[in-house]
């Protein structure tokens, strides 16, 4: 794998004790808490003034975009004089005052890893001001065992400085939660993204610059080839792709994949199309991701709900329902909720632990109770009465990870055999009903993202229901879910 640093490329695998020396080397030149600016006089202007002059000027050349604020982008992260316009027609579109988080993954050029690297500095500076990282999140993100903390492999990066100007000239105020990424899986990357996804005030940032190096031609051919793969959500095709964050950018083709969300190459341009010499040229796309507009709940009906569920939760421990198992959910008024509250739903609440282990997870397949009360109901039992887990505690309580998800109805899967099935169903799609006889069993999309393969899928629900590997037929349903975290 090549790390490139401007235009050379290097690759340094450091075992810990050099890691170690690295990061005594930086405690002693800087307080614990800052991470000075790198790159500034190099990558971007060294002023303030001419900084936030650059940055304007990039915007003037951005390609102009229309509609609604995206919840994701991907963007390049090379100088600016290079780079700028294009990342530029990504972020003139955060000019909405929504935005209080950022979540900036992008590729280490420095250190070799798998997983993904975060820093324990507390504030990020470049000459436009201090930046302020959301210090909570980056801690529950510590506990993850592919997640390590290192100030060191941060220091000397670019993927992720050359992102804050463009961030504190158009948004402004906000935190950060910046993540080197190493070699991991789609699914790792998701995993990760989710655990940080927030709301609409949390936005997403992937640090990719496309190929290096090649002719003009050439380069305009395989960006083709790379922006085709992010228009389609191939998150597998992209771990091949001629790009240095293709890692970052297949976690978050995995994540919009599952969301089913909308995707658009805003602007894809070359080094030759804004500074650079046209017969070595290295590429540059800007992408942006919308959440489904059409999904059933708005974004403040989902806040409604998570807020809910953790209200049920709360509720639950203020009285005693993780020592006293005579303790029942709260109820709630029909008459005080509003109408899309109470609709019939069939819903799963899961909880998740801080490093994304599952804590608890109950719901039902069939709506006979108002939304509302569904989701009281599983948060509840999610906490206090998943029989594989002792109830929730206060003191773990709010690093609670939650996912709800309100199903749809399920339709029969008509299949010849097993081999039949497994063509026809939909990784990361499809929740599957398994029923033989008495035996009935059911997984959530997400399951998906532990057990890719179909038949590995089916395998473990036919386990799950009480039936050998090979047991058949059986009877499948499959529905899809209006789902998020909170």
């Amino acid at each position: 794998m090549d790390y490139y640093v401007g235009r050379l490329a290097v690759e340094q695998r450091l075992p810990p004790r050099e890691m170690a020396l690295m990061e005594f080397a930086v405690s002693l030149t800087q307080p614990d808490s800052i991470r000075p600016p790198a790159l500034a006089g190099t990558f971007y202007e060294g002023t303030a003034a001419a900084l936030a002059a650059q940055v304007d000027r990039c915007l003037s050349l951005r390609v102009p975009s229309e509609g609604r604020p995206p919840k994701a982008v991907i963007a390049p992260h090379a100088g600016l004089v290079y780079s700028g316009p294009v990342a530029a027609s990504a972020y003139a579109t955060w000019t909405d005052t929504a935005v209080e988080r950022v979540v900036l993954l992008g590729p280490s050029h420095h250190f070799a890893f798998d997983g993904f690297v975060i820093p324990q500095a507390e504030t990020w500076q470049t000459p436009l001001g201090a930046v302020n990282l959301d210090t909570m999140a980056l801690a529950q993100l510590s506990n993850r065992p592919d997640v390590q903390v290192s100030d060191a492999a941060h220091q000397p990066e670019h993927s992720l400085e050359v992102h804050l100007p463009f961030l504190q000239r158009v948004v402004g105020d906000f935190a950060l939660i910046p993540v080197l990424v190493g070699q991991i899986t789609p699914a790792q990357g998701a995993s990760l993204l989710r655990s940080v996804w927030g709301d609409n005030r949390t936005r997403i940032v992937i640090s990719s610059d496309l190929s290096h190096f090649f002719s003009l031609p050439h380069a305009r051919q395989v960006d083709a080839e790379t922006t085709a793969l992010v228009c389609a959500l191939d998150f597998d095709g992209m771990i091949s792709a001629d790009a240095c964050g293709r890692y970052p950018a297949s976690a978050l083709l995995y994540e919009a994949s599952r969301r089913q969300m909308t995707v658009q190459a805003i602007d894809v341009r070359t080094s030759a199309d804004t500074a650079g010499d046209p017969s070595r040229v290295v590429g540059y796309g800007s992408y942006l991701f919308w959440d489904d507009e059409t999904a059933d709940h708005t974004i403040a009906q989902r806040e409604t709900l998570v807020a809910l569920a953790r209200e049920s939760i709360a509720d639950g421990l203020r009285r005693g329902a993780d020592v006293d198992r005579n303790v029942r959910p709260m109820r709630l008024a029909d008459a005080e909720s509003p109408s899309w509250l109470q609709e019939k739903a069939a819903t799963f609440v899961t909880l998740n632990t801080s490093t994304d282990q599952l804590r608890g997870c109950i719901g039902t397949l069939s709506a006979y109770q108002s939304l509302g009360q569904d989701i009281v109901d599983h948060a509840f039992a999610a906490a206090f009465r998943d029989p594989r887990f002792d109830p929730v505690n206060a003191d773990e309580a709010n690093f609670l990870g939650l996912h709800i998800s309100v199903l749809g109805t399920p339709e029969p899967l008509a299949v010849r055999d097993e081999d039949d099935a497994c063509r026809r169903l939909r990784p990361g799609v499809d929740g599957v009903i398994l029923t033989s006889g008495v035996h009935r069993a059911t997984f959530l999309p997400q399951v998906w993202e532990s057990l890719p393969d179909p038949l590995s899928f089916l395998v473990a629900l036919k386990h799950k229901a009480g039936l050998s590997p090979d047991h058949w037929p059986v009877d499948l349903q499959i529905y899809t879910v209006e789902d998020w975290h909170g």
